[in-house]
């Protein structure tokens, strides 16, 4: 496997210093360590796809949850199992969403409708954004709208979402 390296920037332009995995180096302010990136699709890779968070909604102050029946809210409780999401990276900028506690994965129909499916099909991928205000959005890939949560904790139909509305800004939180 590659060796470990440090890179240290000096400042005002000076010299830059490597030192390697070993060699008795100290880390300090403005030091910034380089390791080997796992292969994709390692081992590792699989078992922590991405840690678990829940998704605050800036409209209201809800989480999004998914609940075992299949239906999509906004909670408030700070122990609510159907709070907890694992969001999956399957290709460039697109995740998918499933509910830890249900095992439903969030999805959205061609009506916009939100829903929680039992199987993981095209209606189940997000194209997720992180926005300058520093917000996350969530745009179905299949249908261009986005997930959103009104102000009395109901999913926002797809087709009257769009940037720029409370309602589609999220913030992850690790739980």
């Amino acid at each position: 496997m590659g060796q470990c390296e440090t890179r240290i920037q000096q400042p005002f332009g000076g010299p830059t210093e490597l030192h390697t995995e070993g060699d008795g180096g100290v880390m300090s302010a403005g030091e910034v360590t380089v390791f080997p990136f796992a292969p994709s699709g390692s081992q590792e890779d699989h078992q922590h796809p991405r840690t678990l968070t829940r998704l605050y909604c800036k409209n209201g102050g809800y989480h999004l949850r998914v609940t075992a029946d299949g239906r999509v809210s906004g909670g408030r409780q700070d122990n609510d199992p159907y709070e907890i999401l694992r969001l999956k990276a399957v290709s460039m900028g697109v995740v998918v969403i499933k509910g830890e506690h249900s095992g439903h994965y969030l999805a959205m129909d061609g009506e916009g409708t939100l829903y929680g499916a039992k199987t993981l099909s095209d209606e189940c991928h997000f194209i997720e954004k992180y926005e300058e205000n520093h917000y996350n959005t969530y745009r179905s890939q299949k249908f261009g709208w986005y997930v959103g949560i009104k102000k009395n904790g109901q999913p926002k139909p797809g087709q009257d979402t769009h940037l720029g509305q409370k309602a589609v800004l999220f913030l992850p939180r690790p739980v």
